[in-house]
């Protein structure tokens, strides 16, 4: 990605200057930053753990890791928060 593009959160549509301000910003919608698992949700936090079950490369340290994201994920709804973010920004658009 080019240095001078600017980057769009996705969930809380705020523009950054650049790819690392955008990775650094904590999003007003999920309260994590892009970087974190927890930044896309309960589902997403379930399929990463269905996929690294299938190709064999769930530790036992990392499934718990992610059972308590998942735990915690569904505690915050972080979930509906992404639902109801991104329903609003398409009657932005």
């Amino acid at each position: 990605m080019a240095k001078d593009k600017k980057v769009t959160c996705g969930t809380c549509l705020v523009i950054f200057a650049d790819n690392d301000t955008y990775l650094k910003h904590q999003c007003e919608i999920t309260g994590y930053k892009p970087t974190s698992s927890k930044h896309f949700g309960r589902k997403f936090l379930m399929q990463s753990k269905a996929a690294l079950k299938r190709g064999n490369s769930l530790t036992k340290t990392r499934e718990e890791q992610l059972d308590i994201e998942i735990a915690n994920s569904k505690e915050e709804e972080t979930d509906s928060k992404i639902a109801l973010a991104r329903i609003e920004n398409k009657k932005k658009k």
